[in-house]
């Protein structure tokens, strides 16, 4: 979670996933509904499945076995609905998992934490914040952000999957807040990194802890292989809210923490700050302040100051941290900036967003000037290029990768009432890549930018952004009750003029990584193709970008619920 109103807005939604195989659009149904005990939205425990939204994802290649992936996301709880359609208004869900390996996908929840009447601290109605990753022996780990919707308690858990095993273990508990008001202390972002080198058997975990009045991030860590976690302790040294916390770990074993401060909470403008272990996670060097990075300005955003021009899904983290594989000491951030072009923030509303990239080769005590990942035609275009991320491998190669909005919708639609505004400027949604070689002296970008997936629209399965009605009813032809969203009702009334305040919601980050030279990137589609009752569909990019025929149809199924789509490419 991140940008939160209180600990009971969280952001949510649930999974369907694709696994790459072939190299057009096709489609395989090889997983069920996942049945679970979720809520009703109004803080009850309740029987259903999470089989409707999937949104907010990470991923992570197992070192002993490289095409051997586990993804996480959050799966959203569908409950019943009165007139017959789950929207998952109740917004409410947990993390799960899926298991990528030979062609198959599993996918599960992570267990521990579903919701149980009279259990106390362990009724967890919501987890959230997916991560994973894995240790030199194969061992995954997974940090969790669990909550009570009911009396706000939190805490921070690992969960592990040993080696050779398809199920998640028990939850150990790292930190919690049992108090019946758990707005004094709210856990967020945490992250998770184990020793793949081989070096130790240490698991890391870092997240932030937030008052009302500052943010400080905390980290623990395991020397038993996650059995056991260290006393957290507060290791960041800036004052202001810290954190959107990542670690990682380069190939001497040294551990890396980076995370964002911002002056004040909610402050759309921030720095990258970083810190070095040598020891383990004994100890942590001092603080080397990084790039600076400036989001949209409150005058360019829509709903209240939360959302993206044009639609209403939320902005999510505004940078991402990963470690070179290959070379020590070699960092990378990627991040959203705000600019008239060419990745020079600016407050100006009328600028757009880019994706800015910075590379340090010395373990982040310098970091080379901001250069766009995103192609030149495409900065400061009034187009949005946001949410990136960034991974490297053991060979060198680095890819960042980002939401894209460059593309008009198509004009034809792929499925009857599928688009809700054909051909729309800087509306639907597809994946860009951009990958760079890192030779241990230098950083260089290789070709341009990639477009993955066929375009898809934010705003299904309802339609499109509300609009400001000065009538005394709601908005003619437009449905109130938008998917994944925390605000209900969506029209402010004051004064008789009703003014949308819908947030929805399409994650804050989603998944990439990168082994061999191969970028797997797990993020969300409404695509109708991907949406066949609770599948796992299947979709690779060409091995050259291939036009999408928008006059093509294909099957409408599941209300176009957000899904989980697993994308795989090669590096040039």
């Amino acid at each position: 979670m991140s940008r939160r109103v209180s600990a009971a807005v969280i952001a949510a939604a649930s999974v369907c996933l694709a696994l790459a195989a072939t190299p057009a659009l096709a489609q395989s149904s090889v997983s069920s509904p996942v049945t679970g005990n979720g809520t009703d939205g109004n803080e009850q425990c309740a029987a259903g499945t999470y089989a409707t939204n999937r949104s907010e994802s990470n991923i992570a290649v197992d070192p002993t076995s490289p095409r051997h992936m586990l993804g996480l996301s959050k799966f959203f709880f569908s409950s019943p609905s009165s007139d017959g359609t789950d929207w998952s208004s109740v917004y409410r869900f947990h993390l799960g998992s899926y298991d990528f390996s030979a062609g198959t996908a599993q996918d599960q929840l992570v267990p521990g934490y579903t919701c149980t009447p009279g259990s106390g601290s362990t009724q967890w109605d919501a987890t959230t914040d997916p991560n994973v990753a894995f240790d030199h022996q194969g061992n995954a780990y997974s940090a969790v952000l669990a909550f009570n919707f009911n009396n706000l308690q939190n805490e921070i858990a690992v969960n592990k999957r040993p080696a050779g095993t398809t199920q998640w273990g028990a939850p150990v508990v790292v930190d919690q807040f049992p108090s019946q008001n758990g707005l004094g202390q709210e856990y967020d972002k945490q992250w998770i990194a184990a020793d793949w080198t081989g070096k130790t058997n240490n698991v890391y975990v870092a997240f932030t802890i937030f008052s009302l009045t500052s943010g400080q991030v905390y980290f623990a860590r395991s020397t038993d292989g996650g059995q056991t976690f260290s006393q957290p302790r507060v290791v960041s040294s800036r004052g202001g809210f810290n954190t959107y916390v990542y670690l990682d770990v380069d190939p001497s074993g040294n551990l890396y923490l980076e995370y964002a401060n911002f002056a004040k909470q909610f402050s759309n403008s921030g720095r990258a700050v970083v810190q070095e272990s040598t020891d383990g996670g004994k100890t942590f060097g001092p603080s080397q302040v990084g790039p600076s990075f400036t989001g949209e300005p409150s005058a360019a955003r829509t709903n209240d100051a939360w959302t993206l021009p044009g639609t209403t899904f939320r902005d999510g983290i505004i940078d991402y941290f990963a470690v070179s594989h290959a070379h020590a000491g070699h960092l990378y951030i990627a991040a959203e900036q705000w600019d008239k072009g060419g990745c020079a923030p600016t407050s100006d509303p009328a600028g757009d967003y880019d994706v800015a990239f910075y590379s340090s080769a010395d373990g982040g005590q310098t970091w080379s000037a901001a250069s766009c990942a995103n192609d030149p035609a495409t900065q400061g275009d009034a187009t949005d290029q946001f949410q990136p991320s960034v991974a490297a491998d053991t060979q060198g190669n680095v890819a960042v990768a980002w939401y894209d909005r460059r593309a008009a919708c198509p004009t034809s639609q792929p499925a009857a009432s599928y688009y809700t505004s054909p051909g729309a400027a800087n509306y639907c949604i597809q994946t860009g890549l951009q990958w760079y070689t890192d030779n241990g002296s230098t950083v260089s970008a290789s070709h341009g930018n990639r477009l993955l997936g066929p375009a898809w629209d934010p705003q299904e399965p309802a339609n499109e952004a509300a609009p400001v009605s000065t009538t005394s009813a709601w908005p003619a032809g437009y449905v109130s009750d938008l998917p994944h969203e925390g605000v209900e009702p969506c029209y402010d009334t004051s004064g008789g003029v009703f003014i949308p305040v819908c947030v929805t919601f399409i994650g804050d980050y989603f998944g990439l990584a990168v082994s061999g030279g191969t970028a797997d990137i797990l993020n969300v589609s409404t695509y109708p193709t991907f949406n066949t009752a609770q599948p796992v569909s299947q979709w690779a990019q060409p091995p050259t970008a291939s036009a999408f025929n928008a006059a093509a149809t294909y099957p409408a199924a599941n209300d176009y619920y957000q899904q989980q789509v697993l994308i795989t490419a090669k590096a040039p």
